[in-house]
Formats: C-alpha cells, structure tokens, sequence
C-alpha cells in the first residue's frame, strides 16, 4: 500500500470529471447537505455529485457520507 496522499483544492464536481470512470477506491464526505440552516451549508447538485460517485467508484469501492439531521 502506498502511503503517498495528494490533496486537491478545487470545486468538487469539476474535479470529479477529470477523473477516470471506476479508478476511485472511496469517496468519504460531509457535504454541506443544507438541511440544517448553518452559514456553513450550501445548497450543490446532489444529481451531479452522486452520479459522478457512481462513475468513478470501483466496482469494489464504497461511497461514505456524515451528516446530521435535527427532528422538528
């Protein structure tokens, strides 16, 4: 296994489409779901994002998401 990391900086969705389809081995996230009216949230195109998880992850590979919810 290697143990070299390399860290990207950019807009997630544009990133993802640079990348090869079934070449990612996880995707592990806590995206700003704006569920939870925090200034840290913002709204994203969960169509987009999750179709482009699906296209990149390995046959074998898994998707990871945090969040937290809040019952009204």
């Amino acid at each position: 296994m290697s143990s070299k990391i390399t860290l990207y900086h950019g807009d997630c969705l544009e990133f993802m489409k640079t990348l090869d389809d079934k070449s990612i081995d996880a995707v592990v996230t806590d995206p700003p779901y704006g569920y939870l009216k925090h200034k840290l949230d913002r709204l994203f195109d969960e169509q987009a994002f999750f179709g482009e998880c699906k296209r990149i992850i390995k046959k074998d590979g898994f998707y990871v998401g945090f969040g937290r919810g809040e019952k009204e």
